[in-house]
């Protein structure tokens, strides 16, 4: 059973003493299976509220980033050896909000899910608390994995396309109801009217334009994003010149294939799968990075403009939308066409 979208893409157990798995959990009358599930949903939320609280401490110092590290790592790990009682993989928790924790602060999130895992694979053990002696050494190799020099430049359109036909399907695993609540505009409302009503008003706009150009089945290209970005920057969308940048300079764009990009955009005009088709297109326009700003609103229209096209929108946009995409691997591209399948349902009728 799912318990929501608030827990999407957990990757894990719920941490909480009422859930541990469907098939333990979920038992006994409907009106028993519903009340274990919205009580695992509240105490899951109350637990992600105490992290976001611990984040905001944890980020407030001004020390190295090893330094932070460690004392993340540190505050943490009594919390969920307290959630999880040491039970059956407890670490693995423990790295992800450790790992939260170290992004929250602004580190890389590759460069905190390298640290992690070389400091927690193999020191700790599930159905036992650790002992002093491995705490000290999990501390040691993080704080010695934090110190290192950063990874060197990914060339990540390169990366993107090494993996780009890893992104197929051929039907949906879910089937979500009609979505009554539009998760698009909601972002809009929320997430970039925060950033500033001049943003959100622009996005509004750009966003009617990409579904009134899908509702007159119009093929997604290059011009046509140029168009929607002229909306969101409020004036001319050339393509990149020059190089981009991006998470520290670890990741580059180049220029060398955007004159391709066109090419690659017609991939979401052909009958296959729309999943696919528009999860594909969003992870080109993040990865060919085409303009000098705004490209990941620029990728929520394309995503956007292919599922209009089809009939479909989108429950939630956050999930998409607010997580950093990066072109680490296979596993990576098929969660990303899992996500947009889980969120996205039949729109309603105007």
């Amino acid at each position: 059973m799912d318990l929501g979208r608030e827990r999407a893409r957990w990757g894990g157990p719920v941490p909480t003493e009422a859930y541990c798995c469907a098939a333990h959990s979920l038992v006994g009358t409907r009106a028993d299976v519903i009340a274990t599930a919205a009580g695992a949903l509240a105490a899951w939320r109350t637990r992600v509220e105490e992290l976001a609280r611990i984040f905001d401490e944890l980020a407030a110092t001004d020390e190295p980033v090893a330094d932070a590290a460690v004392r993340a790592a540190t505050r943490l790990l009594p919390v969920v050896l307290e959630w999880t009682g040491a039970e059956d993989a407890w670490y693995a928790t423990f790295a992800t909000v450790v790992r939260w924790a170290l992004e929250r602060r602004g580190v890389d999130p590759a460069e905190a899910s390298t640290w992690v895992e070389a400091s927690t694979r193999g020191h700790f053990e599930s159905w036992m608390g650790p002992s002093p002696a491995a705490v000290t050494k999990v501390l040691e190799i993080l704080r010695d994995a934090a110190s290192r020099e950063p990874t060197p430049t990914t060339d990540a359109t390169k990366r993107w396309l090494s993996i780009r036909s890893e992104v197929r399907g051929r039907k949906r695993l879910y089937t979500p109801s009609e979505v009554c609540d539009d998760g698009h505009l909601r972002l809009i409302e929320t997430f970039d009217a925060s950033r500033g009503p001049i943003r959100a008003d622009r996005m509004r706009r750009a966003l009617a334009s990409a579904r009134a150009d899908a509702e007159a089945g119009h093929r997604l290209t290059v011009e046509r994003l140029q168009h929607w970005q002229s909306i969101v920057l409020d004036g001319p969308a050339p393509l990149r010149t020059l190089d981009a940048f991006a998470h520290g300079g670890r990741e580059r764009y180049g220029v060398e294939k955007l004159g391709e990009l066109d090419r690659f955009l017609d991939d979401a005009n052909a009958p296959d799968f729309v999943i696919s088709r528009a999860a594909r297109a969003y992870l080109d326009v993040c990865f060919f990075h085409p303009f000098e700003d705004g490209n990941a609103r620029s990728a929520r229209l394309a995503l956007d403009f292919v599922l209009w096209r089809e009939g479909l929108a989108l429950h939630a946009m956050e999930p998409i939308a607010l997580v950093a995409r990066r072109p680490f691997g296979r596993a990576d591209v098929h969660s990303f066409v899992y996500v947009v399948d889980y969120f996205a349902g039949a729109r309603s009728p105007s």
